[in-house]
């Protein structure tokens, strides 16, 4: 069932020992964006926080013309692998770990964003969570949505923890994935996985415009980063995905 492939994807321990890649020197095309975008949609939350604001910029609708350049154009099917090699450099490594968060508060506030654009894009897949099944429009309120919330965004806290030895944790991404295709075989999970990396990049715009002690240069940096290190994620997951797709099918045709 969707809801279980869901909701167990991001329920895992992170590796204990890890070694760093090595540095490549292309970039994936799909990832080159123009930094100016990134300062316009910061620009634009600031604007909406300003006192007297009557929008809110917490709301994915707002800023979806904005997010409409981030919209990826490869096939979701595909494994990007320039995508999933991405290196860090050092100061890019920084940049993640400074505009980062492990408050708990925070987490969950972050994993709302991400639903609330998954839902606003794809209302259809509501209906397939557990929480929003017993909660219907009060999913956010609920205890089954904190739950949910905070396991998603363990796997980006994870990934965090992990961005100096990315080359072992790829191994867990694409476990995940491959966990992931036991639930969606007969699916279209593949369909979800571009809302699911946008919706990661939105929410992580807004913590990115949050973060105090950096420059307004390196927030565009970080939000640059964070593009990244999303793809790189989500390719990886996708590769175990298909991988798992890949055996099944085989399995059933036997």
């Amino acid at each position: 069932m969707l809801c279980c492939g869901i909701n167990r994807l991001f329920n895992s321990s992170a590796p204990s020992n890890a070694t760093v890649t090595n540095m490549i020197s292309s970039e994936p095309n799909s990832l080159k964006k123009n930094v100016e975008t990134t300062k316009s949609v910061l620009n634009s939350n600031s604007r909406a926080t300003e006192p007297g604001s009557t929008t809110d910029p917490t709301l994915p609708n707002q800023i979806d013309d904005s997010m409409a350049s981030m919209q990826r154009t490869d096939n979701l099917i595909n494994y990007d692998i320039r995508a999933a090699e991405w290196d860090p450099t050092d100061e890019e490594k920084e940049l993640i770990r400074t505009s980062w968060s492990e408050d708990e508060k925070f987490q969950l506030e972050l994993g709302k964003k991400i639903y609330e654009y998954i839902f606003k894009q794809t209302p259809a897949v509501q209906s397939h969570f557990t929480f929003y099944q017993i909660n219907g429009d009060n999913w956010a309120e609920s205890s089954e949505f904190r739950h949910q919330a905070l396991k998603f965004v363990q796997t980006i806290s994870d990934a965090v923890k992990n961005i100096y030895y990315l080359k072992q944790f790829e191994q867990r991404l694409f476990d995940l994935g491959e966990k992931h295709s036991k639930y969606f075989v007969r699916g279209s999970m593949h369909m979800y996985w571009d809302t699911f990396m946008v919706a990661i990049e939105y929410a992580l715009a807004w913590q990115v415009e949050r973060t105090t002690g950096i420059s307004n240069e390196q927030r565009a940096d970080a939000m640059e980063c964070w593009r990244h290190l999303t793809h790189y994620m989500i390719e990886h997951m996708k590769r175990g995905y298909l991988e798992g797709v890949a055996k099944s099918t085989t399995s059933l045709s036997l």
